[in-house]
């Protein structure tokens, strides 16, 4: 009689216990237990079902957020996929006026060459620089889904760095003149060249060198190059400074 007694208030209640924590391990929060027994288990079968009450609004709520997760996913990947195509459009439509501005500055400059006009010559010239440059621009807007994925590639070529300087001062020095600032360039002779992404770094200097002229007045503007060692290797430090209103430290 005890043996069938404590069979069915002790023994029957914990295999109960445990059959219902397998159905939740599963992910089954449906199960609650009712128990006539001792205080102790009936307490222990109370914290159960609340622990499954629990577990099932959690349940539904990760699936309810899922859902919503699901659907911004799809919003996020079509408004993507409709910027790719906006600036597919946009490069493609930006290229062609490009392309004819560089063709016809050169047409010009040979034609100025031909009828002995020397003095429209660097201008155009200066022209035909700052639309291949733009042109370059044009070309990496098609990257910027590979920037914004962090898959950009760098294409390396060695290339004289005073050229790219004087590349970069053709289409810098009217920024300069708008705020009636004077942009000058402090390259040694023996800078040589530098291995890196031309593109790249041309346009990194123009960023720099836009802002000082944005936030100068009537000042100067100055890019330095200077060379210098970094560990086995040599390297190029390019340095931009202006006499503009400049930073705090907490800036």
């Amino acid at each position: 009689l005890i043996a069938f007694f404590n069979a069915r208030t002790i023994h029957r209640p914990i295999l109960d216990l445990i059959e219902g924590t397998r159905e939740i391990a599963k992910g089954r929060f449906e199960r609650h237990l009712t128990i006539p027994s001792p205080p102790e288990i009936n307490e222990l079968a109370d914290a159960f079902n609340q622990m499954s009450d629990s577990l099932r609004t959690a349940q539904n709520e990760i699936r309810r957020r899922q859902r919503e997760l699901e659907a911004l996913t799809e919003e996020a990947q079509s408004a993507s996929r409709a910027k790719s195509q906006f600036l597919a459009n946009m490069s493609h439509e930006l290229r062609t006026p490009m392309n004819a501005i560089i063709g016809y500055s050169e047409m010009l400059s040979d034609e100025a060459e031909d009828l002995g006009l020397e003095q429209f010559i660097p201008d155009l010239k200066r022209i035909r620089t700052a639309g291949k440059q733009l042109l370059d621009l044009i070309n990496d807007i098609l990257d910027l889904s590979k920037i914004e994925a962090g898959k950009i590639e760098l294409h390396y070529e060695v290339f004289d760095v005073r050229q790219m300087i004087n590349d970069v001062a053709v289409i810098a020095q009217p920024l300069a003149s708008k705020s009636g600032n004077q942009l000058s360039f402090d390259v040694p002779a023996d800078t040589g060249t530098m291995r890196s992404d031309l593109t790249r770094v041309r346009q990194i200097l123009f960023n720099l060198l836009s802002n000082s002229c944005k936030f100068t007045q009537s000042g100067q503007v100055v890019l330095a190059v200077r060379k210098r060692a970094e560990g086995k290797e040599e390297a190029i430090e390019f340095r931009v400074s202006d006499t503009g209103i400049g930073m705090s430290v907490e800036q």
